[in-house]
């Protein structure tokens, strides 16, 4: 139990010199790095504006605005003559935005 006793306190005092040790070691790392902080403080480096761009290595591309690709069906319709029903003209209309509707979605399905 002697040997024990004798360990553990060769432990203890192993223990405590190295916690000594480190705190030594870490007061000094704080100096060197609060010196070394203060040292190296950002500067000012110029007084003018500096763009994380390097203007003379850029091109300017020009690119045409996405209204130039659109294509517009347009027509005009009219009822010609007051003689023609209301109807008729209803389904002459109906008939045609239904074949224009019907074109569009079929291009917009073939495209995908």
């Amino acid at each position: 139990l002697q040997k024990i006793a004798q360990l553990r306190d060769k432990l203890k005092q192993k223990m405590s010199s190295a916690a000594v040790e480190l705190a030594r070691a870490v007061i000094e790392t704080e100096r060197k790095t609060t010196k070394l902080k203060v040292d190296f403080s950002q500067m000012q480096m110029s007084k003018s504006i500096e763009s994380p761009l390097d203007y003379d290595n850029c091109t300017v591309n020009k690119f045409n605005l996405s209204a130039d690709s659109i294509k517009f069906d347009v027509q005009y319709v009219q009822k010609e003559d007051n003689t023609d029903s209301t109807e008729a003209h209803a389904r002459s209309l109906s008939h045609t935005v239904g074949l224009k509707a019907r074109q569009m979605f079929t291009t917009v399905n073939l495209s995908q």
